[in-house]
């Protein structure tokens, strides 16, 4: 789909793109309360949504901050989550699936574009 939209439209697409990229980098320097909690289910959808916006503009330098932050966030949630042996969620089980898929999700994201294995 992408490939198909014409130059100008793919420039505003990636406009919108680095300004919601630097929204969420911005907040999350911030310290928005969802930025202090690393585990729940707010945190990791909002961090692989901007891992993957920086992805789409990666050639854009104003975003590789806040690229690097959603990284480092998440890497901070799974070592946090790495004691959690049971499976088990302090939200529940819909919640905790919630926020399982976003992490596996971002785990995926991290390996293939980072080459580190976050699955192991």
């Amino acid at each position: 789909p992408y490939a198909r939209l014409d130059a100008a439209l793919r420039e505003k697409v990636a406009k919108r793109l680095v300004h919601a990229c630097a929204l969420l980098g911005g907040r999350l320097e911030m310290r928005a309360p969802w930025s202090r909690q690393y585990v729940h289910n707010h945190m990791p959808t909002i961090l692989v949504a901007l891992y993957a916006g920086t992805l789409a503009v990666l050639r854009e330098g104003s975003v590789q901050r806040a690229r690097a932050d959603s990284q480092l966030h998440m890497e901070q949630m799974l070592a946090v989550l790495r004691h959690v042996t049971d499976g088990s969620s302090h939200e529940g089980v819909g919640y905790g699936t919630y926020t399982t898929r976003s992490v596996f999700l971002f785990a995926y994201l991290l390996e293939r574009h980072s080459g580190k294995d976050y699955f192991q």
